[in-house]
């Protein structure tokens, strides 16, 4: 039986459109201040933000408690089922809990900020930025919780504005003043958390001014039944997150500890680079899991199915000539981007892109798993993967520095995505691997393989100039193989529509083409 996704896969499509805009323009600020304080700052301070970003990091997962996630799936999935009543009682009741939350874990790291800093490297630069941050974190939470209640209602354009742009932008101009006028590190410390205090107020005004389109709570008190079923359905994901945080920030702490500080400078150089690898799938996520925890709710399975198949296969297709550019040729994009002193770091880069890119291979895993409910499943999977994480990072870091973590990061995502993936295809029958989206795979690999031979033997030094000419290269030899493999779908040509109205650009020509192979 034919399954009809055409309106679900139009509306991740224009939602995806939005979030990824946003998350490659918020990931594109948040490099370039990397950069920026690559450049301005000595590796010693840039490597000091760094360790203080992965503490605040930790306790504002800590502060949600798995809601941020939890509210957004709670209130598409209840939305489906038209309790708006419920909905409303939902939002009331993580407002309530993240506040008292954060300020909490604020506290506590305040006042422990000097036991943190002697623990890494004991400088009074340390102990000041775990201060400022605890002041940060109660604003960065409330933030990622208040853009999360828009998500529940399919809205991205929230986060765009607020999470990935407003924030962004402001400490990259923080930077740039501090920069100019010779201020000191301290400033650029400030302005971080300026930022976040900036941000978090233009949400919260938004809120009350326009709030989403259902009726919000007036009672005193939250409902204790509703907040109670918030809980459990969260807190898994809160210990899914705080393992998954481990798993993120475990390489960066373990090279903090057991390595020089520089060492965490030139690996949290290739660290974001590879983390743009994912920005494709992260931003079809934020839509794509309200969407079919709806579907979910109204038991449209095959569509769920479908759904995968089919958005893999975009996801896939946007990153593959990305993910080769990063893999083959590590040492100028890192050159460039961050000076020569952190080409050292071109290897770990490569590993981190492989470990980063297997998750696009296999899709959109976990943010299916969450909408159909299975978060014990998620929160066991995180934290066996996060002890082999911690382990390996042991055992590796101390032998082989940034290698070590790189290796330890790959390999714990690889076994991450195996165990999601393989809980999707068990129980629920939910797979990317069909023949067109195999085939083409296989067709593409000799074709970039002697491409990228004949260019080490030609070029004698690989230019950053040189890295666009071969993205356009991949980008075609790979839609070049999915012709002649046929790996088109009738579903593609909805989401080639669905580009069309949302970027006011005609692709007449390209689905006549698409036709003939379908």
């Amino acid at each position: 039986m034919e399954v009809d996704i055409d309106y679900p896969l139009k509306k991740v499509v224009k939602g995806s459109v939005i979030a990824l805009f946003g998350s490659v323009l918020g990931m594109f600020l948040v490099f370039l201040s990397r950069v920026m304080m690559a450049r301005y700052l000595s590796i010693e301070e840039y490597g000091i933000f760094s360790l203080g970003y992965v503490i605040l990091s930790v306790l504002s997962v800590v502060s949600l408690m798995g809601l941020e996630k939890g509210i957004s799936r709670q209130i598409a999935f209840f939305s489906g089922k038209g309790d708006a009543g419920k909905v409303s009682a939902i939002i009331r009741s993580s407002l309530a809990i993240i506040v008292v939350a954060s300020f909490i874990c604020g506290l506590i790291l305040f006042l422990l900020s000097d036991t943190l800093s002697s623990a890494f490297s004991g400088t009074q630069n340390l102990t000041l930025t775990f201060r400022l941050f605890a002041f940060g974190l109660h604003f960065f939470t409330l933030l990622l919780l208040l853009v999360a209640v828009y998500r529940g209602f399919d809205r991205a354009d929230v986060k765009v504005y607020f999470s990935d742009v407003l924030k962004n932008l402001l400490f990259v101009a923080f930077i740039g003043v501090s920069a100019i006028l010779q201020l000191s590190f301290v400033f650029v410390l400030t302005g971080f958390v300026l930022s976040l205090v900036v941000s978090c107020v233009g949400v919260a005004i938004l809120l009350l001014k326009r709030p989403p389109k259902v009726q919000l709570p007036t009672e005193a008190k939250p409902r204790v039944k509703v907040t109670r079923e918030l809980l459990i359905f969260s807190l898994p994901l809160l210990v899914s997150a705080l393992f998954s945080m481990m798993l993120s920030w475990t390489d960066t702490i373990a090279l903090g500890y057991f390595r020089p500080i520089t060492d965490v400078g030139i690996y949290n150089a290739a660290l974001p680079i590879a983390m743009f690898v994912p920005i494709l799938l992260n931003g079809v996520a934020y839509i794509y899991l309200p969407v079919v925890s709806k579907l979910h709710a109204q038991k449209k399975h095959d569509e769920i199915r479908r759904m995968y198949i089919i958005t893999t296969k975009w996801i896939f297709s946007l990153t593959y000539p990305l993910f080769l550019v990063l893999v083959l040729f590590p040492r100028p994009v890192l050159g460039f981007l961050f000076g020569t002193e952190y080409v050292v770091g071109a290897v770990a880069l490569q590993i981190l892109v492989i470990g980063f890119f297997f998750h696009t291979f296999l899709g959109l895993n976990a943010s299916t798993l969450l909408s159909l409910g299975e978060t014990k499943y998620l929160m066991g999977t995180s934290i066996a993967t996060s002890l082999v994480n911690i382990g390996l990072n042991i055992a590796l870091v101390p032998r082989m520095g940034i290698m070590g973590a790189a290796l330890a990061t790959s390999a714990s995502l690889v076994l991450l995505n195996v165990l999601v993936s393989s809980k999707c295809y068990l129980s629920y029958r939910i797979h990317p691997f069909t023949r067109k989206y195999l085939s083409p795979i296989l067709v593409s690999i000799p074709a970039i393989l002697i491409i990228y031979t004949v260019t080490k033997l030609l070029v004698v030094e690989e230019s950053i100039w040189l890295l666009p000419i071969f993205l356009v290269i991949f980008f075609v030899i790979y839609f070049l193989s999915v012709l002649l493999t046929k790996g088109f779908d009738r579903e593609d040509l909805s989401v080639i529509a669905s580009f069309e109205r949302r970027l006011g650009v005609d692709f007449k020509n390209v689905k006549r083409i698409l036709k003939r192979f379908l």
